[in-house]
């Protein structure tokens, strides 16, 4: 009887684990109830400290205009919001990019300025990846700073063709308006790479996440589109 060629064992690889996704802890709801019981207790007896009899008497003198100085204040939230609208290409309602805003503020007053921004990471990235998330706010404040930078030198400039000083005063102001406003040029072109999108998959990356997509660069449209909310902020 033939015998039959014995064939090699099948040997079948076994997949390989999937990477499990990042998510950020759940903070339990009792949390937020807490830091807030405890801002109204430090607000209530930060405002006990104040002058109050001189401040009402500041605001009856001044009249309506007091008004300005609550709106002023939401106004520039409201643009800030609306940056950061247009940067995560309108995929986030205004309203929750506005509403986060004002809760990381709360938390940075809390935190000494440390407690906000992570906040507003995990609450955007319920609608957003999180790595996008991270690169638009770090383009957000990249355009916040430069923004400022170019006012400041747009200023310099007219004031110094409008008032006449002292030709060292005089040149010293027109090279810090030059240099300001170099400053200002370079942020802005260095926020149109890719490097804030690729600086936001690398945090992403450190704290355990997993980023398919590649960094983006900033298209000119859309910087022509967010650039106005930070001059009227300013």
């Amino acid at each position: 009887m033939r015998q039959m060629p014995e064939s090699a064992p099948v040997t079948i690889d076994p997949p390989a684990p999937k990477r499990r996704r990042f998510r950020w802890p759940r903070i339990p709801k009792w949390v937020d109830s807490a830091f807030m019981a405890g801002g109204a207790a430090l607000l209530v007896y930060v405002v006990s400290r104040y002058p109050l009899a001189e401040i009402a008497a500041a605001c009856r003198s001044l009249g309506p205009l007091v008004v300005l100085a609550f709106l002023l204040p939401l106004g520039w939230q409201a643009t800030g919001s609306g940056a950061v609208y247009v940067l995560l290409a309108r995929r986030v309602e205004w309203k929750k990019i506005l509403w986060a805003r004002l809760a990381a503020e709360a938390y940075n007053s809390l935190f000494l300025s440390v407690g906000g921004e992570p906040f507003r990471i995990r609450f955007l990235s319920r609608f957003v990846p999180t790595d996008e998330v991270v690169s638009a706010l770090i383009r957000d404040r990249m355009l916040d700073m430069t923004s400022g930078y170019f006012v400041s030198a747009a200023f310099l400039f007219l004031g110094l063709r409008r008032y006449k000083l002292t030709p060292a005063l005089d040149a010293a102001l027109l090279l810090y308006a030059a240099v300001t406003l170099a400053l200002a040029i370079a942020g802005i072109a260095l926020v149109t790479t890719r490097l804030p999108s690729r600086f936001g998959s690398i945090i992403f990356r450190a704290v355990g996440g997993s980023s398919a997509a590649p960094p983006t660069k900033l298209p000119a449209r859309t910087l022509l589109t967010v650039l106005p909310f930070y001059i009227v902020s300013r």
